[in-house]
């Protein structure tokens, strides 16, 4: 079958089912059998299909209860219990905003990304870490930030809405996020202060606000769920979730808020954000080394990508320092056949597309005079929408710091024709060949001894016991 009709299929069955807007999220009755569902919502034997079709069956003994891959606003929350108590468990909500400085008049961008992974004996709970960039493009000035608070973790929440806060605000350092599900409301609050002890950069403080917009929530990936990382001995298995994620965006949230960097101004910013969300079993031997990225064109059309990349040196285990040498040789190693592409097109349902559909070939590279890792920051991307040649936006010394080894989050350009031809798309990317274990200090729980931790029973022992 010719992947052009592939992806027509895959459309066509991602429009019946798993694409939703805003309006049915939070509808009072249900329009149609959807795979995104509302928590909400309900199954009424008076209810038809968007085809006003017939009502379906209802009768003892059949279920009607929706079966969505996605429960929102449920699933917007962090995730806890037995499916995810386990080393390889990561999860974050992400954002990156393309927009203006209004206390400057300059064009930036902003990343930042709250995620939990695997577990931590000396705090009981997920190793908590945030990641923060801010590129002022005008000034090619780029600050890079990641911590790590231990502080206390509270959470509230009822009726869709909730509130995470991870240490005390404005003191030391830490996170916050409240969402708003009548609103369709994120805020967003990180802060680091001088007597915080940071895993990289210096002292900063946001807060901002971003209100999710048409199409809502879509899947990521073109089955819904993604597989984390190329796998070269194949053995994956569903009933343990091994290698798999739960993984969908907002491409368009309305935002603004401020922004305090080591300057000590208070920066007024607003623009337009990339809201990901995701989490899962992160069990795979290369998921931390892949080319990810999304563009955002001016008529509001967007489309994002991952390339997936294996191993020649091998599993590079987690050191300190990292050997970077071994690490970059993946970059040699594309795994174009696991590649997925999804376009968003203004107002209207996704378009998904994978393997050799998409594909990345770099041109030019960057070299850190930090660390000496090397990015190959300039490259050509053939995607079903066409050909396009990649760059950094502003400057290519976008690099952040993680535990286990630095990696690029980078606000980045789309050109045609070359990749000195004319700007046609802004975006963002992350850059990433580190070793697959994480954090060491993540791994408190007692490693699996065959892939995956979780031990589908099934279905017998009617109950469901949690990990030691």
């Amino acid at each position: 079958m010719k992947i052009g009709l592939k992806i027509g299929l895959i459309v066509s069955l991602l429009l019946l089912c798993l694409a939703i807007p805003l309006s049915a999220a939070q509808a009072s009755e249900p329009a149609g059998t959807i795979a995104v569902k509302a928590d909400n919502e309900t199954s009424m034997n008076t209810t038809t299909s968007a085809q006003e079709s017939a009502p379906w069956l209802t009768s003892p003994g059949l279920n009607t209860e929706e079966q969505g891959l996605y429960h929102f606003p449920r699933d917007h929350q962090w995730h806890s219990g037995p499916t995810y108590h386990f080393n390889d468990f990561d999860e974050w909500h992400y954002f990156t905003l393309l927009g203006k400085d209004l206390t400057t008049g300059h064009n930036i961008s902003l990343f930042v990304c709250d995620f939990q992974q695997g577990w931590r004996n000396d705090i009981q709970r997920p190793h908590t870490r945030v990641l923060m960039a801010y590129l002022d493009k005008d000034e090619a000035k780029f600050y890079g930030h990641a911590i790590d608070p231990t502080g206390k973790f509270v959470t509230t929440g009822s009726n869709g809405d909730f509130n995470y806060t991870v240490g005390e605000v404005g003191k030391e350092q830490g996170f916050a996020t409240n969402y708003s599900y009548s609103q369709e409301r994120w805020n967003f609050k990180g802060w680091a202060t001088n007597e915080s002890n940071m895993t990289a950069g210096t002292p900063y403080n946001f807060d901002v606000t971003g209100v999710v917009k048409v199409p809502g929530y879509i899947p990521m990936a073109y089955w819904g769920l993604e597989n984390i990382g190329f796998n070269d001995q194949y053995d994956q298995n569903p009933s343990t979730m091994y290698g798999l994620s739960y993984y969908y965006v907002a491409p368009e949230m309305e935002m603004n808020g401020t922004v305090t960097l080591d300057d000590g101004v208070v920066h007024e910013i607003e623009g337009t954000a990339w809201f990901e969300h995701q989490w899962g079993n992160f069990q795979s031997p290369e998921q931390l080394r892949y080319f990810w990225g999304y563009a955002r064109f001016p008529n509001g059309d967007s489309f994002t990508w991952r390339q997936y990349y294996g191993s020649p040196a091998g599993v590079v285990p987690t050191t300190i320092p990292y050997n970077i040498t071994a690490g970059m040789m993946g970059w040699d190693s594309p795994q174009i056949q696991q590649n997925r592409f999804a376009f968003v097109p203004k107002g209207q349902p996704p378009q998904f597309a994978f393997g050799p559909s998409i594909v990345y070939t770099p041109i030019k590279w960057w070299t850190s005079p930090i660390t000496n890792m090397s990015y190959p920051w300039w490259g050509e991307l053939k995607t079903p929408k066409g050909t396009f040649y990649v760059s950094p936006s502003a400057t290519p010394s976008q690099e952040s710091a993680g535990a286990a080894g630095p990696f690029i989050e980078g606000a980045l350009e789309l050109h045609s024709g070359s990749i000195d031809g004319p700007v046609v798309a802004e975006g963002f990317c992350e850059l990433a060949q580190l070793p697959p274990l994480g954090a060491p200090n993540a791994r408190g729980l007692p490693e699996a001894t065959a892939p995956g931790d979780i031990r589908f029973d099934g279905g017998l022992n009617h109950s469901v016991q949690k990990q030691n």
